[in-house]
């Protein structure tokens, strides 16, 4: 575990000096693996505009090295110092270092902390079917989710909802489904008042072992969708 947690260390602090991007609301909001704002609180300098300040950043680098090197064990460290949309790359790269309950614990934490894990550009979606397949579920789940996904029928019937950006029927080709019809309606409806994409709703059944996931929150199943049958779409 202590060996795990030095090369976890080491990839965050390479994480850390990666390229700052900005966004179209910067210097407030910033695109980075650990930071989500250009103005950040700095014990050196005080309130600091990364941004503008090239010439102090091998100091606030160091700052930002120290607190990695504080954290006690890799979910806390994916959890609290990764940004939301570096995660499951961040993941993709510290996974060959974790054992069994810190590769489960991660990947739970990635996954359900991602905004749209099956269009990540730095992770492909047979990728993500590789890492859920390679985690025990005993360690991914809780106890409630453990409990339910044995209670499932040996063939499930699955929901799909999503906007894509165009009508395609490759849409539904993603990891991420649900046992709730309603949850699928949401997910396919979200965005349908506020922009122009199109609304996907599908459903599907699957044999209970291609399940590689169930999380209880949305009712949802992350699956092979490799092995869905009897395909049918409903928007």
């Amino acid at each position: 575990m202590e060996n795990s947690l030095k090369k976890v260390k080491e990839l965050a602090k390479m994480f850390l000096r990666m390229p700052i991007h900005e966004s179209e609301l910067s210097p407030i909001v910033v695109i980075h693996p650990i930071w989500q704002s250009g103005i950040i609180n700095t014990k050196k300098y005080g309130l600091l505009n990364i941004l503008e300040n090239p010439d102090k950043m091998e100091d606030v680098y160091s700052e930002y090295e120290d607190y990695i090197d504080a954290y006690t064990n890799v979910s806390t460290l994916i959890s609290l110092l990764i940004t939301n949309p570096y995660k499951l790359v961040f993941f993709k790269y510290i996974s060959e270092y974790l054992n069994e309950k810190e590769y489960a614990d991660a990947l739970r934490i990635a996954y359900t902390s991602s905004e749209a894990p099956n269009i990540d550009i730095n992770v492909s979606k047979s990728e993500l079917i590789r890492f859920f397949k390679n985690a025990n579920k005993k360690h991914l789940m809780d106890e409630k989710e453990n409990q339910k996904y044995n209670n499932l029928p040996e063939v499930i019937t699955v929901y799909r909802g999503a906007s894509t950006d165009k009508k395609t029927e490759e849409a539904y080709k993603g990891i991420s489904w649900s046992t709730s019809l309603k949850q699928a309606k949401w997910f396919a409806e979200r965005y349908s008042k506020i922009d122009d994409r199109c609304s996907m709703l599908v459903k599907a059944k699957i044999n209970k072992k291609y399940i590689l996931g169930f999380f209880d929150d949305e009712d949802e199943v992350v699956i092979d969708y490799n092995k869905i049958f009897d395909l049918e779409f409903l928007k």
